[in-house]
């Protein structure tokens, strides 16, 4: 083993551009412990093996909630909203639980066919290319990405617009949770906008507005109560997290490659596998976590029962065992191997549909901007450890030819 990598995941230059960070440790150090006591795995056969294996479990952030909600409550504070969604959050659940959870949100999703998505997604993407015109530069995260996100994902829950876009916003709030760098002080505000989340889900579930909200209430029968809704506010945020900032980051990588013509037309109809390369080039989930159930050896490293372990799966979808020349974008390529999804149990449910929605909104973007020419070259992350997307990509619609 080579000298020891200093990794710090919140530093801003890694944050910017986290790849060659991970290839040093996964050349140096593919199960690299910090001295903040956690375990760093960054090559993919590790990570998918731990995805898969039963001796490392989901992390449980609802304690580490309760234990917050406890220090805020000697000043009268609580986090009870918060602690609601959590629980419902089946991510952070375990057998035999996760899989009663697990078998409520298919039985669900049988509704949300190809077929409804795309008709779906269609039609909010029309309704938003509509309004990407003029001689003025537009900001197409916040016109295009986030609210085809949102309101894709909202009406096939049976949510409007308004409260897509409100829900949104506080899944923006609620990600900031997942990084466990957020300041206690500043938890009071996120449990406030979940509170007004999951009100609106209340509302929505009352008046039973869509197919979907009726088979999850009909397979929940069995669950607890004040389940239901925390779970469909989970779908909302895995959802839409992965598919605002999958647009998001396929667009850049697109528009990046435009003046190379390595990506061919790819203003004509973007295939599945080319937005599988996407998602494996720049991952909108970057990691994920698991808790060591007993003591595990690792490539000679003994991970203790207890530990937590991070798992870097924006490492794992750049590591050149699986991906040939990983750091180029090849549209071409098989990349269904990616990590982006998930592995194993935990896999994401709603990974086709995902895929649906980019294949959609990339493909029409692009044929009505076939020179996609972005003001901001140089590219604005958001600040977050677990997430990585765009803050800004403005262009100006009518500067092209």
């Amino acid at each position: 083993m080579n000298d020891p990598v200093r990794f710090n995941p919140l530093a801003s230059a890694f944050l910017a551009d986290p790849y060659p960070t991970y290839r040093q440790l996964r050349e140096n150090d593919p199960v690299h412990w910090s001295p903040v006591g956690l375990w760093y795995l960054t090559r993919h056969d590790d990570i998918k093996a731990v995805l898969k294996d039963a001796r490392f479990i989901a992390d449980d952030i609802p304690e580490r909630l309760r234990k917050r909600g406890e220090l805020l409550a000697k000043s009268g504070g609580n986090l009870h909203h918060l602690n609601r969604f959590f629980q419902g959050m089946f991510l952070f659940s375990n057998s035999p639980q996760h899989n009663a959870w697990r078998n409520m949100a298919r039985t669900a999703m049988t509704s949300l066919t190809l077929e409804t998505v795309s008709r779906v997604c269609a039609d909010v993407v029309a309704e938003l290319l509509r309004d990407l015109h003029g001689p003025d530069p537009i900001d197409l995260v916040a016109h295009y990405t986030e609210p085809l996100a949102s309101r894709t994902i909202g009406r096939l829950l049976g949510l409007t617009d308004d409260d897509s876009a409100a829900i949104q916003i506080a899944c923006h709030r609620i990600g900031q949770v997942l990084d466990s760098t957020l300041p206690l002080e500043d938890y009071p505000a996120v449990n406030e906008v979940t509170q007004d989340m999951l009100a609106r889900l209340d509302k929505t579930f009352a008046r039973g507005s869509s197919d979907f909200m009726r088979r999850l209430a009909a397979a929940g029968q069995d669950l607890p109560a004040d389940f239901v809704v925390p779970a469909t506010a989970s779908i909302f945020f895995a959802g839409q997290e992965t598919s605002a900032h999958g647009l998001a980051n396929g667009i850049y990588s697109l528009a990046q490659i435009d003046a190379t013509k390595t990506a061919g037309k790819h203003h004509e109809a973007l295939s599945a596998n080319g937005v599988h390369e996407l998602l494996r080039f720049e991952s909108p989930f970057q990691c994920t976590s698991r808790i060591a159930a007993e003591d595990v050896e690792l490539r000679g490293r003994k991970i203790l029962c207890g530990q937590r372990v991070m798992l870097y799966l924006g490492a794992a979808n750049r590591d050149p065992d699986v991906f040939p020349q990983p750091n180029v974008l090849d549209l071409n390529r098989d990349s269904r191997g990616h990590l982006v999804f998930g592995a194993g149990s935990h896999r994401c449910l709603g990974a086709h549909l995902g895929i649906e929605e980019m294949q959609i909104g990339l493909t029409a973007l692009f044929r009505a901007f076939p020179v996609m020419t972005l003001c901001n070259p140089t590219p604005t992350w958001r600040k977050s450890v677990t997430l990585r997307g765009h803050a800004a990509l403005t262009f100006i619609p009518n500067s092209g030819p």
